[in-house]
């Protein structure tokens, strides 16, 4: 026995309803459920901040044999040395490190003078370094090291230190009369300031390597004024130039991965794969381990817990590593990391 043409209708449309009720469902479960990834804020770029000046066109790079990196670790392991045997030497209570930068800041301050002596010296190994045309520091020296959100502050005031007291040293060299070899010293520190810009492992070491080149930059500015103008001219616009790249990465570098405030998931995650240098990637991946622990990050937990779970296994094993840290961060392990938080 046929239904009514009426009737038949009626189910019809009771199954389509039934049908497009299963699917808004359906949809709704994977908007609430499904973890997306937020969209980034617009407020940074993932192109390259670049110094818009050559280094070439103060000093040229060395090509020679030898690995540089070599002498640059002595030149660090000189620094945290020295620093320990003031500390022994005075009974300090306060940290070795501090110590000894103190020291070096009050001499930079107040300046130098043809007798003045150094708490600690490294012009010998900057200018060694300055000689060879390879620097892998980190395949040597940092492959091994821990791999965290926080900076290893030791090894940054070491990295700073070399190059300020190398600066120093060819301070002294000027006031005894000895423009030559003040001019080799500032030109090792530009070398070694440029080969830690270069470093695509940690965004701090860059900014440690800028701040070299800056110093020397400007050193031989002054230094190149009276007998040489056209060089002199050369030095300052780089300095310029390198200045300019220092403040553009120094500033994003604290809005995206130093203040928690400011934490965005969705620019970490551009970061994280869209940027052209790993040293951000890098940057923005331990970042996301921290964020994943604080508001406002947290709620974008699932998201990012996906993404580092597949960059675990990425071919750069800087980011595998960083990856890696970040998806097995505990809060308690993140509260331990929040002192540099601003």
């Amino acid at each position: 026995m046929r239904l009514p043409a009426a009737r038949r209708g009626s189910m019809k449309l009771a199954v389509i309803l039934s049908l497009v009720a299963v699917v808004v469902l359906a949809l709704a479960a994977v908007l609430i459920f499904y973890p997306w990834d937020p969209g980034p804020s617009g407020r940074f770029s993932v192109k390259p901040i670049t110094v818009a000046k050559e280094v070439s066109t103060v000093a040229a790079m060395p090509t020679g044999a030898g690995d540089a990196a070599d002498d640059v670790q002595q030149a660090i392991a000189n620094f945290l040395d020295r620093a320990k045997e003031i500390r022994q030497q005075r009974a300090a209570s306060r940290a070795d490190v501090k110590e000894l930068t103190e020291q070096l800041d009050a001499i930079e301050k107040a300046g130098v003078s043809a007798g003045t002596i150094l708490p600690f010296t490294c012009s010998r190994e900057l200018l060694a370094a300055a000689g060879k045309g390879e620097f892998n520091y980190a395949e040597k020296y940092l492959k091994d090291a821990k791999l965290e959100w926080r900076d290893p502050e030791r090894l940054l005031y070491a990295m700073e230190y070399v190059g300020t007291t190398a600066i120093l040293e060819g301070d002294i060299a000027e006031k005894q009369g000895k423009p030559e070899q003040a001019e080799q010293i500032y030109t090792a520190v530009l070398i070694y300031g440029k080969r830690l810009a270069d470093t695509q492992v940690r965004v701090w070491i860059q900014l440690e390597g800028l701040t070299a080149e800056e110093s020397a930059a400007r050193a031989l500015t002054l230094l190149w004024e009276e007998s040489d103008a056209a060089k002199a001219q050369a030095a300052l616009d780089y300095y310029n130039a390198v200045t300019d790249a220092h403040e553009k990465i120094d500033a994003t570098f604290g809005e995206l991965c130093r203040r928690a405030n400011q934490w965005h998931a969705g620019d970490l995650l551009l970061f994280a794969r869209k940027h052209g240098e790993p040293a951000w990637r890098i940057e923005a991946i331990l970042t996301m381990g921290m964020a994943r622990q604080f508001p406002p990050g947290r709620k974008y937990n699932k998201a990012l817990m996906r993404y580092l779970k597949k960059a675990i296994h990425d071919e750069n094993p800087w980011v595998a590593k960083a990856a890696e840290w970040s998806y097995d961060l505990t809060p308690e392990g993140a509260n331990t990391q929040t002192s540099g938080i601003e």
